[in-house]
């Protein structure tokens, strides 16, 4: 399917190729509160993997309300500091300043 845009098919102004090209994974908009490696739901949930990975209890003691935390990170609500300092505050802990 090539994409469109009101019915109008969309093409890369760097190589005239349809949007689907590899340009269009570099001009997508960049939202600085997420990093480089994690501006898509799918990236950000690989992130959260990686970090889980190399910190278990991560999910090993994720409560409820840290997994909601995670849910929302991975949809783009909240950037990963903001999860890490509305955790802090659930705990009793003064969040640190990055």
């Amino acid at each position: 399917m090539i994409p469109s845009l009101f019915g109008k098919v969309l093409l890369c102004q760097l190589c005239s190729g349809y949007w689907s090209c590899l340009h269009s994974k570099i001009l997508m908009s960049y939202d600085p509160k997420f990093g480089p490696n994690a501006q898509t739901p799918e990236q950000r949930a690989y992130v959260l993997r990686q970090l889980q990975s190399v910190n278990p209890s991560l999910k090993t003691k994720a409560t409820t309300y840290a997994q909601e935390l995670y849910s929302r990170y991975i949809d783009g609500e909240l950037s990963w500091l903001r999860v890490r300092e509305l955790l802090d505050l659930a705990a009793g802990r003064t969040p640190k300043a990055c």
